[in-house]
C-alpha cells in the first residue's frame, strides 16, 4: 500500500488508498453559478460524510469500496465519521448509521446523538480567489481526526447538487452531494460527500438528536 494514498485517505475516513479495478466516472452537472456565499451555505447547512472514493489517473477511474484489493480494514468505518463546517474549520462527531426505518423511503440511513458534541480536526478551508472556489487545507494536529498536514482538497463546484430540506430530496430522484478533488502527483483522489439531514428530536429525550441520509 503506497504511504502517501494511506494518509491521504485516513485524514477523512482513518483508511488507505490501492489501485483496483476500473469505473466509469460519475456523471456531473456544469455550472457556474455558485458564488462564496452560496457555496458556504451549502456546505454549513448539515452535516456530511464521505460516501465514497474514487483514484482518477488518465482514463483509469478506481472505486476503492469494490475493489477487492483494496485490504484497509477501516474504510467502512468512514460512514461513522460526520463533518461539520462551521464559521473556522471542520468539527467531526462520530456515530453509527442504521436503516430500516420506516419512516423514510428504502435505502436510507439513520443516525441518533445524544447532544450534538463536536470535536475539532485539523482542517481549515477557505475561498480561493484564483479558483473560484472553496479549497480545504490541514495545519497542526488536532488530536482527534487529523489529516497529515499538506493536504489540499479543493472542491469542484460543477459537482454541487443540493436541496433546501431532507423532504425535498426524499422526492426527488437525483442524490445530492459535494465533491472534493486531491491532487497527489499523477492522480486525483476524489472525496463524494452526502448531507446528513436533521430531522427530528427524539421525543422521549429532548437532547438526543435524529439525522438521515438518503441513497
Amino acid at each position: 500500500m503506497k504511504p502517501f494514498a494511506l494518509a491521504l485517505l485516513a485524514g477523512f475516513i482513518l483508511a488507505g488508498v490501492l489501485a483496483g479495478c476500473k469505473q466509469d466516472t460519475p456523471e456531473k452537472e456544469e455550472t457556474d453559478t455558485w458564488d462564496e456565499a452560496a457555496v458556504e451555505h451549502v456546505l454549513q447547512k448539515t452535516m456530511w460524510r464521505v460516501e465514497k472514493v474514487f483514484k482518477v489517473t488518465g482514463s483509469d477511474v478506481v472505486d476503492l469500496e469494490d475493489d477487492p484489493g483494496f485490504d484497509n480494514q477501516y474504510f467502512n468505518y468512514r460512514k461513522s465519521i460526520l463533518l461539520a463546517f462551521n464559521d473556522t474549520g471542520v468539527d467531526m462527531l462520530e456515530s453509527q448509521p442504521m436503516t430500516g426505518n420506516p419512516k423514510f423511503r428504502e435505502g436510507a440511513e439513520t443516525y441518533e446523538f445524544t447532544n450534538r458534541l463536536t470535536r475539532p480536526t485539523n482542517v481549515s478551508y477557505e475561498w480561493d480567489d484564483s479558483r473560484q472556489t472553496i479549497v480545504a487545507t490541514s495545519g497542526q494536529l488536532a488530536g482527534f481526526l487529523d489529516v497529515p498536514v499538506g493536504f489540499a482538497g479543493v472542491l469542484d463546484k460543477s459537482s454541487i447538487v443540493t436541496y433546501s430540506s431532507y423532504q425535498e430530496e426524499e422526492q426527488s430522484t437525483k442524490s445530492s452531494g459535494i465533491v472534493f478533488e486531491v491532487e497527489a502527483g499523477s492522480s486525483v483522489y476524489q472525496y463524494h460527500l452526502k448531507p446528513v439531514w436533521y430531522y427530528e428530536t427524539r421525543p422521549d429525550a429532548t437532547n438526543t438528536y435524529r439525522y438521515v441520509v438518503f441513497p
